[in-house]
Parts: C-alpha cells; structure tokens; sequence
C-alpha cells in the first residue's frame, strides 16, 4: 500500500471537470504515484430498512475488517445507508423516508466514515439519498466517495428509477486515485447507459464502481420467495458485456436479503452477488472477463476481496482511431432535437418472416457467390419472407490487408461493385420478385465523385435491395479491414412496413453502442447485423458473440438480426486463411424471463459451428404480448451525451455538461399540440403536467397537490416563458407574472402547459477541405441554420483560388488557399489544395513499334500533345506514343494552362 502521505498528494476527488480532451486518455500508475495494483473489497450489504444507526454501524464493522485485510478500496451497495426505496407518491413511506434521510457532503454519515477513511488510508464508497439544496420534496440517490485524505465527494444518480421522489444527477464524476483514474457509476446507469461507460473509458478510467441494489426478475412480491437465475442471467450479461467491450473492471456492490418495512411488511429481497470482475478471462474459462472477488451466485451478506492490477485494464476501443466521438457527437445532438415527426414509423405489419444465412463465401468468386445468393432467396421465398439477410462482404468473401500489392486488398478494391452495377441490379430483382428486402455484405466502389485521391480503396458496405427497386447502402463507420477500407460516417434507417431496420456491420454492432442507441432511440424495431467474426475460435466465440448481442437486445429492446459466414475459406491458390463459425440468428427481447434469459433466439442460434452451414427462417409477432419491443432507456438524455462525446471530440467543454430540469413530470390526460406555437429560428420547449386542485406552490416535477381552494400555482420558467391551460387539446393562454425564476398564475386544477422559446443560433457547416486541380472547378456546399442575410465566400488567396458570390470556387494556380463561408457573423471554412495534373510516366522506355498512352490526371478540358522529334517517337492527339527508332524524344503536353513534359527513351 502507498505511504499515507503519498496518497494525500494524489488522491484529489475530481468531477468530470478535471478533463477536457481524449489527448489525456491513458493515465498509467506512474502519472499517479501508483503500482498499478489495488487491493478491493465488495460488499453484499443486508441494510435494515429506515434504521440509518444500525446500518452505519454494521458498514463501521465491515470499514474495521477492510483495514485489517489492507483493503485500499472498499465499495457498499446503492441506498445502504437507509435502505432501499421505490415510489411513484411523495407522501407515501418510502419516499419520505428517503428524502428524511438524505444527508450532505458534510452530514453525520459522511463525517463519521470520511474520518475513517482518512484514519485508515482508505477509499471508502457508499450508496445513500442526498439532500438536493432549496427542496424538501426530494432527494438524490448517491454514492458519498470518501478519500485516504477524508475528503468526501459525491455522484448523483444520472438516470434515476427510483420514482418521484428521486432528483436525477447530471454530472459523471471521476476519483483521481494514487492507483488511477475511477469512475462511479449506480446500478441502472451502469446497465443501461453505455454512453457513461464509454466517457469514462476514454477519460482513462481503469475501474467503474457500481454500487447497486438490483433484484431484476429475482424473487417472488407475494411470498418474498428468491430464484436468483433470471437475475444471475441479467447481471453477468450487462457486466461481463461492458468489462470486454470497455477493457475495465468493475466493482459491484449489490444490497443482499430481506428488507421490511416499519410494520414489517417485506418490501424487498435482494439477491447479493457484489462481485469485482475484469478483463482476463482465459480459453479454458471459455470467456474474457474473470472475477477476482465474490460473484453473481453468491448471496449471502459479507464483505469479498480480490486483487487486480490496472495494466490489464487497456481499455476498450475509445482508443482506437476508429472510435469517432466527433460523429457520435452529432448523432446525439440529432436525438436531442428530435420531434415526434422525426421518429421512424413503428410500420403497418407486425409479423415479418427473417431468414439469416451462415454463409460460406468462394473468396474471390463474386459469380458463384451471387449464384448461391439466388437460390438462398428463391428458396427463403417459398416461406413467405420477408427479410433475408447475408453476412459482411458475403459477395467477395472476407477481406482483411493494408498492403496494396496483396491478392486480399486487390480483391476488395479491384472488385467493388456499385449500388447500379450488375451484382445489386440481379439482387434488387430478386427482391422485387419475391417482395422481399434482401440484404447482403460487399465492398463498395468509391464513386471518383466523392474523392479522386481514394480510388484505390473501398466501403465495407451493407446493401439493402428493397421490393420497391431502390437499392441503399451503408457503410461501415468503424472499419477494422484495413487500409483498402474507408469508413462511412453515416447510420441509415430502412423504412418497412415492419418498423424501421438500422443498418449496422460487425465491428459496428459489438463495439460501439453509440450507432445502435441512435437507431433504437429513432424508434427502429430493428438492428441487421451482417458479419464476418470469429473472434476467440471454438473456446470463447460463443461467449463474445452471444454476451455482444443479448445486451443489446435486452437492454435498448431490439430485435437483433444477425448474418456470419460460416466454414472455412480459401484463397486463389487453395489455402485456408479462415474459418468462420456460423451463429446466425434473429434474436428478440422478451417481457418476463424464459429458461434463465430475458431474450428469445427467433431463429438460428449463437453456437459456434463452422460446418453448418445454410439458412435459419423465423417469424416473429413484434405486437405479441411475449415481448417487449421498443426502446424506452429511463432518462435518456441525448443532450448530455452530445455534450459527454463533444468534450472527448475536443469540441465540448466539461463545464457545459449540465443537465435540464429532470425531476419526474407527470403523466398528462391531455395530448396538446403546440404546433400552432412554433416559431422560425426557435426552438420550443414544452412541459404538460397535470394540476391538482387547490395547488399550493409547487416545485417543478411534483405530481399530486391535495388541497380544496383556488391558489397560486407557481411552475420553473422565464421572464419570456408563457403558460396555456388545456382544455380539450385546446391551448388559452392564462396571465402570469414572475419572479425567482417561477411563473405564477391561479388555478383551481387542470392540465397546464409550459411553453419556452430560444432563438436558435446560426450555424455554418462545410466540408472541411478540398482537393482540386488547376483550371478546375468546386461548388462549395454550404449548410446554414437559422441564417440571416445573404451568405459570404471569402477566398485567403485569390491568385490560388477564386470564389464567386454564389460559391463556385475556380482554382487557379497551384498552392493552398482557404475560403471562409459566412452568414449572420458565424463561419465555416474549407481549406483548398490545388495541385497540377500530373502524367502517368514523366519517362519512359521503349522498343522500336511500341506504344504506350500517356494519360494525365486532373486534366480539364482538352489536352494537346507535341513530340520534340517524330522521327523518334510520334504522338497521337489522344496522348498515344509510338517508337519509330533509336533515340530520344519530348513529349510535351499542354494542358490546364500548365506544361507537362515525358520523356522517351527509344531502344
């Protein structure tokens, strides 16, 4: 363990506002003072409900047992303090309860174990409700992190289940320990909301704390009975999912037995099973995650202590260049402005059939590949489907090389084929035919259009032939194939008559969550995952592959399509390079648990099983009672999220991370549409809450008032908000006045409805550069929101480029040159490089009556060519050179207003 001293330098509490770039993501033990190992204990903590006394005095004994096991991290479940509460009725039990015992940063309990803490050189972490400052109706749910220092700090719970009386957090919060970096995280936070799992990740945190009182599914209200498989079923799948997709421990602390009330009615019976696990897993476990202290079986209350050691802790693919948070960014962003006319349609048919095939590709052989692709389809369609999907790069087989002589990266890019080609014109009617949405994985050529300098790459698409004819594609944002694959930086929906299909490719699906929230969150039913995986072989394929999809399903509630090719696969010249090993399947989520697992395997499965190949068919009742199909994440706040991923972009500041006002609004009777309200350039921002007669001064979020006479309402607002009743979906506007931050107006009851304005500022987005060549052309594509006025182009160097009023850029000699694009004082601006065209050969040899043809590229217009010496070597007016006899000859070309010259070199 570190000198106490040592660790009284190191150990400062930080919130997220100590870090501001992803450039600071890996903090090794040595930038801390550290040995990269930690010493941790978990607790299975059995609290005494509403008996604050006797519960701190049994955490005194655990703290007392910790020291003498040298524990350097100790961590209680979430609410041990008091004990756990659940209401949705502010003047019930259990809600007041929690509100009576919240305490602060400097309250009886956190003195009393901070000061052990110090006492002791301990990090101390445990879950309590906390006073929320100027409200005496609510309360935070907590976790108080006390320090070897004795400096308490604390995290409020960002996405609160609890019920009315609990006041979401709005801030991740990070403990700079001597070890490392340590995140905190409570219960759903850490199982549903990846996105603070990911902030955390690349902000270089090594260990996630998870204080938790979870019981999903584990025990029976009426008799208290407790069957702990559905739960162990749920916990291990959303744990050992974050520990392998994030590369970080986890310390889970989970309340454990029976808690009664004060008339000694059972409330609750917690299942225990506080665990640390991390990454380590090994073949013979058949998984790659580990637990170092306690586990998911273990029930009974008890303190368990493990070892880890940080350097195991990489992290996850935050540190890969392919993590892109500058995109994911604006996919929140776009959540966060979303209307209920930006959502997808839920679809007018809720049975589709889905085939998904295990796929075994002849590398190379596109032909035979779209051969078998027909009789897949023809034969899926005597089922009646609906969907059929086939894996990643099914079309060409695999492709992984960053070396462009390779026979692998000549394929992927020499044999891209295009959305109006051969092979997606033959699928795309097929799929008109048979009324079918086929799907299938291929490369994709770079039109020259996008960018020249790119033509010897290619996508990693997912095309998508619709019975409709139109073929879409996507492609594949975070590639990992090589340097032939260039990434997409778009998801795609597909609209059906079954509800929206988000687009998403292997790498995509496991490891980034961001691409998947976005879909589920846009109202899609479901994810199409062609892939090409194989990840661990035999011994831990099963484990990745079914621990990677089931949280997705179970957690944002969509049904998973998922296609893998399947067999071994071969090159040109006969020899394996892959197997791969099937797994294909439709997987669905349900509402109660089956056979231990909250996800129901539609069709095909997760088993790893390289000889079977061919193809799963199921239909599913989306509609069904059965199962729970639609994303609903509680407190999802994509606003925050943009804000999270803009601070690891380096486009954000921590300190803008805040939250709106989040305590719980009631549900309204009333469906009002504000439509009539909208303004051009605003945006409007509405609250609907339901009004009790006789109200007295409320704080925004309360639902019930129970008094008899006409008052004063008073709700959050602005000086230039405005209040409307609601009558019948009609909106009147009633008069206010404010004060304080509130608006005030008198009611006798009713549905009233809060409407706000903000002008919406004006933004300017343009590519942020351009290549082009001398005498050619580009037309600046300037996006502009909320603008005023006529939009600018401004050109840095107009002998290198010039630009007209409407944006057209002339390029006008070689060099580099900015053009600034402004509207209402905003600007964006896109940097030019203007290059000369240059000659396929500026020498070359030949024999006497050969010929080769210069080509040039970047040219514009026509070219015109001139031998120095034609009885040497001729030019024709297309560039083609013939050798007459020995000797050496100029070609020169005159092209752009520039002069090329080649030799040749007649032998």
């Amino acid at each position: 363990m570190e000198s106490k001293f040592l660790k009284r330098c190191v150990s400062i509490l930080l919130t997220v506002l100590m870090v501001c770039s992803v450039a600071v993501i890996n903090v090794s033990a040595d930038e801390t003072g550290g040995d990269g190992k930690l010493k941790i204990s978990v607790v299975n903590f059995d609290s005494k409900w509403g008996d604050v006394d006797a519960n701190v005095a049994k955490m005194v004994d655990y703290i007392e047992k910790a020291k003498e096991d040298n524990v350097e991290f100790l961590v209680f479940p979430e609410m041990c303090v008091s004990g756990y509460c659940y209401s949705y009725d502010l003047d019930d039990a259990q809600s007041k309860m929690a509100v009576k015992t919240a305490e602060t940063v400097d309250g009886p309990t956190a003195t009393k174990i901070a000061k052990l803490a110090d006492e002791y050189d301990m990090w101390i972490a445990y879950g309590a409700t906390e006073v929320v400052p100027n409200d005496s109706k609510h309360a935070y749910n907590s976790v108080f992190a006390c320090s070897p220092d004795g400096t308490v700090t604390t995290y409020q719970k960002m996405h609160p289940v609890e019920g009315i009386w609990c006041k979401a957090g709005s801030t991740p919060t990070i403990l700079n320990t001597a070890e490392g970096k340590v995140g905190i995280s409570i219960c759903y936070d850490t199982y549903a909301v990846p996105e603070l799992e990911r902030y955390y990740d690349a902000q270089g945190c090594r260990v996630l704390l998870n204080p938790t009182a979870t019981s999903r599914g584990s025990y029976d209200e009426e008799d208290g009975s407790l069957n702990t498989t559905n739960w162990q079923w749920y916990y291990e799948n959303r744990l050992e999912s974050i520990v392998d997709r994030d590369g970080m421990y986890i310390a889970s602390a989970d309340l454990a037995g029976k808690e009664y009330d004060e008339n000694g009615e059972l409330l609750y019976n917690f299942p225990g099973g506080s665990v640390v696990i991390g990454p380590g897993g090994t073949s013979d476990s058949g998984k790659y995650s580990k637990d170092y202290a306690g586990g998911a079986s273990v029930q009974e209350p008890g303190m368990y202590t493990g070892e880890i050691t940080l350097s195991s802790a990489r992290g996850g693919d935050v540190n890969s260049s392919i993590f892109q948070p500058n995109l994911y960014t604006e996919w929140y962003k776009d959540l966060a402005d979303d209307t209920k006319e930006d959502k997808v349609s839920s679809g007018t048919v809720s049975d589709p059939t889905i085939a998904t095939v295990n796929f075994q590709a002849v590398w190379g052989d596109l032909d035979k590949n779209l051969e078998q692709m027909e009789n897949y389809i023809v034969t899926a369609s005597k089922s009646d489907t609906d969907i059929i999907v086939f894996p990643e790069m099914a079309l060409q087989g695999y492709c992984s090389s960053s070396n462009p002589e390779s026979a692998t990266y000549r394929l992927a890019v020499d044999k891209a084929i295009t959305k109006k080609g051969y092979y997606a014109k033959t699928l795309s009617e097929y799929a008109k035919k048979y009324d079918m949405y086929v799907i299938f994985g291929a490369s994709e050529k770079i039109p020259a259009s996008e960018n020249p300098d790119e033509l010897d790459k290619a996508y990693n698409s997912a095309f998508c032939c619709s019975p409709d004819g139109t073929v879409t594609t996507y492609r594949k944002i975070q590639p990992v194939e090589g340097a032939w694959c260039k990434s997409g930086t778009n998801p795609v929906i597909i609209e059906t008559p079954y509800g929206g299909i988000g687009l998403s490719i292997c790498k995509d699906t496991y490891s980034y969550p961001e691409l998947e929230r976005y879909y589920g969150a846009k109202g899609c039913k479901f994810i199409v995952n062609p892939t090409a995986t194989s990840r661990g072989g035999a011994s831990r394929w099963s484990w990745y592959y079914s621990r990677r999809l089931e949280s997705i399903v179970d957690r944002d509630k969509l049904v998973v399509v998922s296609a893998d090719l399947c067999g071994t696969q071969y090159d040109n010249e006969g020899t394996a390079h892959s197997t791969f090993p099937g797994g294909s399947c439709v997987i669905a989520p349900l509402r109660s648990a089956k056979n231990s697992s909250y996800v129901d395997y539609v069709a095909g499965s997760s088993k790893y099983d390289p000889e079977n190949v061919g193809m799963s068919i199921g239909r599913i009742n989306t509609a069904s009672k059965k199962y729970s199909i639609g994303f609903s994440i509680a407190g999802f706040n994509p606003s925050i999220y943009s804000t999270m991923y803009g601070v690891l972009a380096g486009t954000k500041d921590v300190s803008e991370i805040t939250a709106t006002d989040s305590a719980i609004v009631s549900e309204s009777t009333e469906t009002v549409d504000t439509s009539s309200l909208e303004k051009s350039g605003y945006s409007l921002e509405s609250k609907v809450y339901n009004v009790e007669t006789g109200l007295t001064t409320p704080f925004y979020g309360d639902s019930i008032y129970k008094k008899l006479s006409n008052v004063t309402a008073s709700v959050v607002g602005d000086s230039t908000s405005e209040v409307y009743s609601v009558v019948d979906g009609k909106l009147t506007k009633v008069d206010t006045t404010y004060s304080d931050g509130k608006l005030s107006f008198t009611t006798s009851g009713g549905t009233y409805c809060v409407v706000s304005y903000k002008e919406l500022p004006t933004t300017v987005t343009v590519n942020k550069s351009a290549k082009v060549y001398v005498k050619g052309t580009y037309q600046i594509k300037a996006n502009v929101s909320n603008g005023k006025g006529a939009t600018t182009y401004k050109s840095s160097n107009s002998k290198v480029v010039k630009v007209s009023s409407t944006g057209k850029v002339t390029a006008l000699k070689k060099g580099t040159a900015t053009v600034t694009v402004t509207n209402n004082g905003v600007s964006g601006t896109v940097k030019f490089t203007v290059s000369n065209p240059t000659l396929n050969k500026n020498i070359v040899t030949l024999k006497a009556k050969k010929s080769f043809t210069l080509k040039i590229t970047g040219k514009i217009g026509t070219a015109k060519f001139k031998s120095s010496n034609t009885k040497v070597a001729t030019v024709s007016a297309t560039g083609k050179v013939t050798a007459k006899k020995k000797g050496v000859a100029y070609i020169t070309v005159y092209t752009n207003g520039i002069v090329l010259k080649c030799k040749v070199v007649v032998k």
